[in-house]
């Protein structure tokens, strides 16, 4: 698999735009309403994850569906360096959008614009509050996947499970509602993501004892 990977590197470029550029991200500006947004985020986790064994981990399936995108941009599959640097890992949700930009800034045809401006939206890593004083990022997938979020995962126990039935058939909902050139899109990087499910699942298994 060595000849269609992508290795990611051990310290961050700074090379990709922040929640804390100057001027309004053009994703930001074609911003439909959340509800679309959500739509295609289910519908892509139906898609690509459906029943498939998946991290609990939000950043780790954050990892694996960005991964899908970038796989489908550049017929690459990122992989973390080997071995990580002690730090890597608190900062995988970064090193996974450094990578899903510069990806579709060389590949900006591949996928249908609407679509790529919702994932754009749904992977930069966004500034947030708890308390004032101690700001944090996170990328609106990662929010909604946990337990503050849609709940996504079946189980909090372990390191990896499923996709909730329930979350599955809001995904089948979803998909049917979305236009059809958004629609081609997901099934073009869903067959992508079950390969980056293996590669995040070989990780966690590395990492975690639970």
């Amino acid at each position: 698999m060595e000849s269609n990977t992508l290795v990611l590197p051990g310290k961050l470029a700074y090379k990709a735009p922040t929640c804390w550029h100057k001027e309004e991200l053009w994703f930001d500006k074609e911003r439909d309403d959340w509800h679309f947004d959500l739509n295609c985020e289910q519908a892509l986790i139906t898609e690509g994850i459906g029943e498939h064994k998946c991290p609990t981990i939000a950043e780790w399936t954050a990892f694996a569906v960005a991964g899908g995108i970038i796989a489908t941009l550049t017929r690459k599959y990122i992989v973390p360096p080997e071995p990580e640097p002690w730090d890597w890992v608190a900062n995988l949700e970064h090193f996974a959008w450094e990578a899903l930009w510069q990806s579709f800034q060389e590949n900006q045809e591949k996928l249908d614009r609407t679509f790529m401006a919702t994932m754009l939206r749904s992977f930069l890593p966004r500034e947030y509050h708890a308390p004032p004083d101690r700001p944090y990022r996170m990328s609106n997938f990662v929010h909604r996947w946990g337990s503050w979020g849609l709940k996504y995962p079946d189980t909090i126990m372990h390191s990896v499970g499923n996709v909730r039935l329930e979350r599955l058939q809001k995904g089948r909902e979803a998909f049917s509602q979305l236009p059809d050139s958004v629609k081609d899109s997901i099934r073009q990087v869903a067959q992508h993501i079950v390969p980056m499910l293996e590669i995040a699942i070989k990780r966690i298994k590395k990492t975690y004892m639970w």
